[in-house]
């Protein structure tokens, strides 16, 4: 995980306004939907970038999110999955920083794709993608029965 002592200093010195925030494991960080701040969880593991954790992804929060997400960027990046499952708000500024980020890790890897997939997205950002024609750009994975929805869900 990254940052987690990070936020719970953050939170704990009430320093939460406009800095970059993100929480693990309940750290106990609200939000709304004209919040700046993202809170979610990164972590880099060989050649892999998994982003989860978030809450929505919006106007307001998109910078944060990208800059959050930046650091992580190289050339030695081939896949970057963003776990939607808990996301439940994505407006077109967040659409916009997913494609930014998609773009981004590309041209940080000259002769060959980095894939972006959106793991399990709530029906509300599922309908975004589908309303947008996103999911046509990104590897969207979408729970396959039931039983996967209820285990999402959890």
């Amino acid at each position: 995980l990254l940052n987690c002592q990070t936020a719970r200093r953050i939170r704990a010195r009430g320093q939460i306004e406009n800095a970059d925030a993100y929480d693990c494991a309940g750290a106990g960080i609200k939000r709304n939907r004209t919040s700046t701040r993202i809170i979610m969880e990164i972590q880099r593991q060989n050649g892999k970038l998994n982003i989860a954790k978030l809450d929505e992804i919006t106007f307001a929060n998109a910078r944060n999110f990208r800059k959050a997400v930046a650091p992580h960027l190289d050339s030695e990046l081939h896949e970057i999955e963003v776990d939607l499952s808990h996301t439940e708000f994505v407006d077109g500024g967040g659409l916009g920083a997913l494609l930014s980020l998609y773009q981004t890790a590309n041209e940080q890897t000259p002769g060959r794709i980095v894939s972006l997939r959106l793991l399990h997205p709530q029906p509300p950002v599922l309908q975004m993608l589908e309303l947008t024609q996103m999911k046509h750009l990104f590897d969207v994975v979408v729970a396959e029965n039931e039983f996967e929805e209820q285990r999402i869900a959890v």
